[in-house]
């Protein structure tokens, strides 16, 4: 919720519900009256209490897409159901607030009749050391970095995870690796 009020969304955060098909239906039922953007954390990918995408879709979400080639993020869910669009976030937070800026972001600004100006990746750096690549999906490595005359240096914190916030809020940097 304090995300969504930073970038402009009268934002109401709800209480966590059970991963309960009926306990989720009524919260989310509840929380799509009046609102133009849902958005949602947790329960979107394929395990066996992921329940977001099939209570949503009992509800009438007009699935748009679900599942995105980048790393962390895979899982995201974007639809709508009547005029609210839909945003089911990753559980775990460094995923989730990735995906907020990549997807729900612009879709606020956009709809606040705001110029949507794409995240400031704007500076190129070089890797310091070797990291595996999400074969066939955008990475995102939270990293150190240090200049060196006109050259940006990145070193990839270790170890990487979509749960691992306290390594996101360590990072001086977050690199993109197509």
């Amino acid at each position: 919720a304090a995300l969504l009020g930073r970038w402009g969304a009268s934002a109401r955060g709800l209480a966590p519900a059970r991963d309960d098909e009926d306990a989720l239906r009524e919260a989310f039922a509840a929380a799509l009256v009046g609102s133009d953007v849902f958005v949602v954390t947790g329960g979107v990918s394929a395990g066996d209490f992921d329940l977001t995408r099939p209570v949503l879709e009992s509800l009438g979400l007009k699935t748009m897409f679900h599942k995105v080639a980048m790393k962390p993020g895979k899982p995201l869910l974007f639809g709508s159901l009547g005029k609210t669009l839909v945003f089911g976030l990753p559980g775990n937070p460094v995923a989730a607030l990735l995906c907020a800026e990549e997807f729900v972001r612009p879709a606020l600004e956009g709809l606040q009749g705001r110029r949507t100006v794409p995240p400031s990746y704007h500076l190129r750096g070089t890797l310091t050391d070797a990291y595996p690549g999400a074969q066939g999906r955008r990475q995102y490595l939270f990293c150190e970095c240090r200049r060196e005359g006109k050259r940006f240096l990145l070193t990839p914190l270790r170890p990487q995870g979509s749960a691992m916030l306290g390594m996101a809020c360590r990072a001086q940097a977050l690199a993109v690796a197509p």
